[in-house]
């Protein structure tokens, strides 16, 4: 997320009045949407999905655990910027 951006203005979604803190929360996630941040978020998704094949498949079932730990935190990751841009109202739930 710092590569693309958002970590600079997480700090004024935090900042903002309650009121105004969805719109600048979905401001934020917009901004993913552009085209250098978005290749650099999908590139990071797809090492990440790499890195967690590989480690469902390692006989070591420590690996299995830390596999799932990368899927769930992506799917989160990934509900988390959907609500932000669809419904940012309801993201602080999550």
């Amino acid at each position: 997320m710092a590569l693309t951006g958002v970590m600079q203005r997480w700090t004024q979604v935090l900042q903002a009045p309650l009121d105004q803190a969805a719109l600048e929360l979905q401001r934020a996630a917009l901004g993913v949407l552009e085209p250098l941040p978005l290749l650099a978020t999908m590139a990071a998704a797809c090492l990440l999905i790499q890195q967690c094949r590989r480690f469902w498949h390692h006989p070591d079932p420590a690996w299995r655990l830390a596999a799932s730990a990368i899927a769930t935190t992506l799917a989160v990751d990934g509900l988390f910027l959907a609500a932000a841009l669809w419904a940012p109202q309801l993201s602080g739930l999550i």
